[in-house]
């Protein structure tokens, strides 16, 4: 299969800042008859094992649209690419795909998925949609960083929910591309779109922490109650936003 020049080039061309691309995808529209063609044996085993058909059908749409969308910037069938996993679960290309410096990071909730796709830089993105079940009390005690509770309890209760879950968002995209997923002390310690964080190289774990600067920013989700954020390890970057299928 050939293909996914163009892709990569319009992530790599013009210099700084980066472009990174964040494709929303309508998990609905996806035709899950091809699960037995596409995923892996070991992803449709993970399918199976959820109880309810509708989340074995929203698995599997959530690892075939990665696929589909990561083959066309690799040029190889979805059903050929492999992934790894770093120490925390961060996903990861490996084998043909595994040098081209293609990173990826997802987020789902609902029928509704963001993809961001980026070359040699880490990215990290969340996507959720506001609901009345969330305890936003317990989850900003234990998460957010004391400045940004101070913020939520200066707003009157009924406007909270804006802000909730701009900070909700960036923290999870913060520990997502980090690789170490939400409750790192890094993502309870952030304050502003910008932070820095040094590490000692680990060249046996590939998908692990990095050292430089991180920037954070809340993404145009375009559905009325979702908000979304995306963290990417670097100065500065611009977005462009693409839609599957």
């Amino acid at each position: 299969m050939s293909g996914g020049g163009d892709l990569v080039s319009s992530l790599t061309s013009g210099g700084l800042p980066r472009w990174i691309h964040v494709w929303k995808v309508d998990l609905s529209r996806l035709d899950c008859r091809a699960a037995e063609r596409v995923l892996s044996v070991e992803e449709r085993l993970a399918a199976g094992r959820f109880r309810f058909a509708r989340d074995r059908v929203a698995f599997s749409a959530r690892r075939i649209a990665r696929r589909q969308i990561l083959s066309l910037y690799t040029g190889e069938f979805p059903e050929n690419l492999t992934f790894g996993a770093n120490a925390w679960g961060k996903p990861y290309l490996t084998g043909a795909s595994g040098g081209r410096g293609i990173e990826f990071n997802t987020s789902c909730s609902g029928n509704r998925a963001l993809i961001a796709v980026a070359c040699e830089v880490a990215v990290g993105v969340d996507l959720q949609v506001d609901t009345a079940q969330i305890e936003m009390t317990e989850i900003a005690e234990r998460f957010f960083h004391e400045a940004d509770r101070r913020k939520l309890r200066s707003l009157p209760e009924g406007l909270r929910g804006g802000l909730f879950y701009q900070l909700w968002t960036r923290a999870e995209a913060i520990g997502k591309a980090l690789g170490t997923g939400l409750g790192s002390e890094i993502v309870s310690t952030v304050e502003g779109s910008q932070f820095e964080f040094s590490v000692e190289a680990d060249g046996g774990s590939r998908g692990m922490l990095r050292s430089g600067i991180w920037t954070c920013q809340q993404l145009q989700v375009g559905l009325p109650g979702w908000q979304g954020a995306i963290c990417v390890n670097t100065e500065s970057f611009r977005v462009r936003y693409l839609e599957w299928p």
